[in-house]
């Protein structure tokens, strides 16, 4: 008795503040302590308070007890709400003194709640869709949807990954053939912060840009379909406004092509017939709209 007023006298001056929630399990007629009384015991002990809805709890614990083959066994689990083990513990029994266990119950309970919470570091994620404009990749200036994911490791710093599909445009010769062209890319960049804040920022985009053009041949003789590998730098001012978990980003600037195929079909008199090649110095601007922790 001595050493559980003790006990009782040691702890409030630890306890950490903190909404637990307790669920209990015991045989059912047995004399074994319920949950109801051991949060009783927790509270007079450490002045913690339990909540009912486990969903509202930082930390959860979850207790039984269990016959065994040579009485009753006791076992407790903590976690946070995220999942991450705080510690478990295991108490034992004879069959007839499962009412002796009330106390050491309760004081594994409250040192439990002493443990440091283990926290897990979570970057920031988010996720959203663009429209887009580009003058460098077709013959003249094309819009674009796409994809956007953004990852925050540090407030500084953003990586920044798109997808894109390119609406078609139709590329003519002098003499009325072609060919119809629409496209598909993949972006990566780091986007480094030059100024402002969590809710209205400017960033510095720098990356590369890289996929493929499909062409098909118009008002040729001879019927055929080409794909054309490009690649690009890319360098991007952004600005962005956030709200909450919303996020509008709208940015835009040069693009250098590291690579220009030329584009061309043969005619069925196996003259060949130039289309188009990609600048080597463009444009691209961009307006998405964003959710998540970006």
């Amino acid at each position: 008795m001595r050493l559980w007023w003790l006990f009782a006298l040691a702890l409030p001056c630890t306890a950490q503040a903190q909404s637990v929630h307790l669920k209990w399990s015991a045989p059912v007629g047995s004399m074994c302590p319920n949950g109801a009384t051991l949060s009783a015991d927790v509270e007079q002990l450490t002045g913690q308070r339990f909540v009912s809805d486990p969903e509202a709890a930082e930390v959860r614990l979850v207790g039984r007890i269990e016959r065994a083959e040579l009485g009753v066994a006791a076992q407790i689990e903590a976690h946070t709400a995220d999942g991450t083990p705080i510690g478990t513990r295991e108490l034992r029994a004879g069959s007839d003194d499962c009412a002796s266990l009330r106390r050491p119950l309760a004081m594994v309970l409250a040192l439990l709640l002493e443990q440091p919470i283990p926290t897990r570091r979570h970057i920031p994620f988010g996720l959203g869709v663009e429209l887009a404009g580009n003058t460098h990749l077709m013959p003249r200036t094309t819009g674009g949807v796409g994809l956007l994911a953004l990852i925050a490791p540090a407030s500084w710093l953003r990586i920044r990954m798109q997808s894109h599909y390119w609406w078609p445009v139709l590329a003519e010769t002098a003499r009325g053939s072609g060919a119809q062209l629409q496209a598909v890319d993949g972006a990566f960049s780091l986007c480094p912060r030059l100024g402002g804040g969590s809710q209205l920022a400017l960033w510095l985009c720098v990356g590369a840009q890289a996929g493929g053009v499909f062409a098909s041949a118009r008002g040729l003789s001879q019927s055929a379909s080409k794909t054309l590998p490009f690649a690009d730098l890319l360098t991007e001012l952004v600005g962005s406004w956030r709200a909450g978990k919303l996020g509008v980003w709208a940015s835009g600037g040069p693009l250098f092509a590291l690579s220009r195929p030329q584009l061309y079909f043969e005619r069925a008199d196996t003259v060949q017939v130039a289309v188009h090649r990609a600048s080597p110095v463009g444009a691209i601007f961009r307006v998405a709209m964003t959710t998540g922790g970006q």
